[in-house]
């Protein structure tokens, strides 16, 4: 169903099909304030992000490479103005995600943008044994960056993830850890350089392959 008005528009009841991707719910478009506002509640599929990704740009050898850091943390400057153009309150449950083929449970992630501040939270959702949990902060709407990370995890098996992410098969066990950190800055080496905060790691029943 479709109603509006000259400040609000609505679909109430939607079902959308794309390809194979399928989303059902509530959707409004706020048009009376600052800027555009895009609000609702979608349910969506088991998702296999690999595909919507775009394929890495080949390198230009007539492009100048970036300046960048002792550290090789580019200099370039990060902008995200794009983010000041709408508003979003938007809740998505998904029936399971699949990305760089590690394979996540049922979740929900919800989306909040005002001003060019962004709030992102996912809920507890199952991964490698266990669950995975967190939210993200960034903030353009200021002269540099901000950006805060929070996530807890909670008996994740090590021996797939760090197969998975760092080649490393020689470590197993249930671990649990959080990690809260924030950082400021124009680009990636301020950003890097600006790093602050804390997280913890904890094996339970672990091994090392070859040891014990």
């Amino acid at each position: 169903k479709l109603s509006g008005t000259p400040a609000r528009l609505a679909l109430a009841g939607l079902s959308a099909k794309a390809g194979d991707l399928t989303a059902n719910g509530n959707l409004s478009v706020k048009l009376d304030g600052a800027r555009p506002a895009l609000g609702g509640s979608l349910s969506l599929p088991r998702l296999e992000l690999d595909r919507y990704l775009p394929a890495p740009a080949a390198p230009d050898p007539a492009a100048p490479a970036p300046e960048v850091g002792p550290a090789g943390w580019s200099k370039e400057r990060i902008d995200l103005s794009a983010l000041k153009t709408a508003d979003l309150d938007l809740t998505l449950q998904l029936a399971g995600l699949v990305l760089k083929g590690v394979e996540a449970g049922a979740t929900t992630l919800t989306l909040k943008l005002t001003d060019g501040r962004l709030n992102a939270g996912l809920a507890d959702t199952a991964l490698f044994g266990g669950t995975l949990g967190g939210k993200l902060t960034l903030d353009a709407g200021r002269p540099s960056l901000s950006m805060a990370v929070a996530a807890t995890a909670r008996g994740v098996q090590a021996e797939p993830l760090l197969t998975r992410f760092a080649g490393f098969d020689r470590l197993s066990g249930a671990m649990d850890g959080s990690i809260d950190v924030r950082m400021s800055g124009a680009n990636q080496q301020e950003l890097v350089g600006g790093l602050n905060g804390m997280g913890n790691v904890m094996f339970r029943n672990g091994a090392v392959k070859g040891v014990n």
